[in-house]
């Protein structure tokens, strides 16, 4: 994926400024809802389309295979069995989590993720699942509190070091070409660190890892790389995010929980930083008529998070009508109905754009041509 000559190899890349974050002490749970909100998640789950959602994940939860052949599999399936515990009070999804989640073998450990991009959103996922059950392995079952901590302190510290892409030897020297040092920085980088920063969160009181950092080590380059790389990807004009729609999707399945978690937790709002404002409106802008996100480059047709996004900005409730207006349906990620049963708050009312119908985004290189914002509108799309 890279193309490297040898004085990119050599070129040590220019590091962002210091975040100012400050890693707060530990709070479980903490990442995508705190302790106070689970009785209104619990009140969600009666009523659609939440009902629906948490079905998803109850059905999950009471099907776990006995034999797992993929890492991301057991993360996946934890998860849902926590979240199961905490809808229930049902201990045997808490002890069943338990179990399956000091089974995961992160690359420490052995286990196969794939690439970094997969990476991540597999560390995602085990950061906000050990969230949920820390309390709860707290009082009944201390070490397996212990050893999810360990995974997860070794899975971060082998991210901070930086996950080895390429070697080069040059006879006299050896050089080692790692992820957060590759000079074209994308969505890889997004889904690698935006799931080390959420780690970072939950593992804040930590002591670090001999060699690999401490958790404000790992939050703070969690920062420099997700706040980068979108600084890298997305035109300062109009927010085109230079990888397509479709890969500025893939982007958020990590980076929306992360900067959840961070606004949260740190006080750190990157919600409202002007680019990822603007990149935010730029999907909305791109939709087709049916709704989906049109099929770019090498992208496919896809979707994206207003859900999300309906209570982040003051404007909305046109995220939310942008998600309701989809021919496919209501978007939810597979493995993240709990996330949107959290994050998607329906109090937002669903508000049609009154900018437009055609934009102009020179910045980003489209011009969308449409008659109207419906789904019968005639709609062309321009890119430069």
């Amino acid at each position: 994926m890279y193309a490297l000559t040898f004085f990119a190899v050599l070129t040590v890349l220019t590091p962002l400024a210091s975040s100012a974050q400050i890693l707060s002490a530990e709070v479980h749970p903490g990442l995508l809802f705190a302790a106070e909100d689970v009785p209104q998640l619990k009140e969600r789950i009666q009523r659609e389309p939440y009902a629906i959602w948490w079905q998803t994940v109850l059905d999950r939860a009471q099907n776990v295979p006995t034999t797992f052949t993929e890492e991301r599999t057991k993360v996946r399936f934890a998860k849902a069995l926590a979240f199961a515990w905490l809808m229930t009070d049902d201990r045997a999804f808490a002890d069943r989590a338990l179990q399956v989640m000091q089974e995961v073998a992160f690359p420490p450990r052995g286990g196969d993720l794939g690439e970094p991009h997969n990476e991540g959103e597999v560390v995602a996922q085990y950061a906000v699942a050990y969230d949920i059950l820390h309390t709860y392995a707290a009082a009944n079952n201390p070490g397996a509190l212990e050893e999810m901590r360990a995974i997860l302190a070794e899975e971060a510290g082998r991210l901070w070091e930086g996950i080895a892409l390429r070697e080069l030897d040059l006879g006299i020297i050896k050089i080692v070409l790692r992820l957060h040092e590759t000079p074209h920085i994308d969505n890889w980088h997004i889904r690698a660190y935006g799931g080390l920063g959420l780690v970072a969160m939950v593992l804040s009181e930590h002591p670090g890892v001999k060699d690999q950092g401490t958790p404000q080590d790992w939050a703070d380059r969690a920062f420099e790389l997700v706040k980068g790389s979108l600084d890298f990807q997305i035109d300062a004009l109009d927010g085109g995010y230079a990888e397509g729609p479709f890969y500025s999707r893939y982007a958020a399945d990590v980076y929306l929980p992360y900067m959840f978690a961070l606004r949260d937790r740190t006080g750190l709002n990157l919600f409202t930083d002007p680019k990822i404002e603007k990149m935010h409106d730029w999907s909305l802008n791109l939709r087709l008529p049916n709704g989906r996100r049109p099929n770019i480059d090498d992208g496919h047709l896809n979707d994206f998070y207003g859900h999300y996004l309906a209570s982040v900005y003051p404007d909305g409730g046109v995220h939310r009508w942008d998600w309701e207006n989809n021919a496919n349906g209501l978007y939810v990620r597979e493995f993240s109905e709990m996330d949107a049963i959290a994050l998607y708050d329906d109090s937002i009312a669903a508000t049609e754009p009154t900018h437009g119908p055609s934009v102009f985004m020179p910045g980003a290189g489209d011009a969308v041509f449409r008659s109207d914002w419906s789904a019968e509108a005639t709609y062309m799309l321009l890119r430069g």
